[in-house]
Parts: structure tokens; C-alpha cells; sequence
């Protein structure tokens, strides 16, 4: 995705969802975020997304700092 289809993406799931905060946003959305200790060192996890069984998770790395954590969770979804 280019940058402006992005922007336009997150516009209407924030319309749409009536929510601007990025962690309330994805359980409205019914997608469960689940904070994992990954560690800070070089090339350790940040985050990824899962779907099994039409259960959607988002995990993230709780050790990076709550900007970083936003970022990461932001991409996922």
C-alpha cells in the first residue's frame, strides 16, 4: 500500500469504529492483543499477527516502550 491508501484505510476503520485509540480499536474490532515478553537484544520479536480458526491476535513485544509498542501493534493491523 502506498501511504495515502493507508491513511485512507486507517480513516475509515476509525470512522467506522467510532474509536481513535489503536488498542481499543482492535477489540472492537474482535482481534485480541496479547502482550509477550520477546526481550530488547538485536533482531528480537516486535510483533506479528495471527488468524487460526477465525480467531484474530495481534502479538507484540511488551518490553519495547509504549510508543514502540503502539507502532508495532499500528502495523499488524
Amino acid at each position: 500500500m502506498i501511504c495515502d491508501e493507508i491513511v485512507k484505510s486507517v480513516k475509515k476503520l476509525k470512522k467506522r469504529y467510532h474509536e481513535d485509540n489503536l488498542f481499543e480499536l482492535c477489540g472492537n474490532m474482535g482481534i485480541i492483543l496479547l502482550p509477550q515478553s520477546f526481550g530488547t537484544q538485536k533482531g528480537a520479536i516486535m510483533g506479528f499477527f495471527l488468524e487460526q480458526r477465525r480467531i484474530k491476535t495481534i502479538t507484540y513485544n511488551s518490553d519495547l516502550s509504549e510508543d514502540l509498542q503502539r507502532i508495532i501493534v499500528g502495523h499488524e493491523l
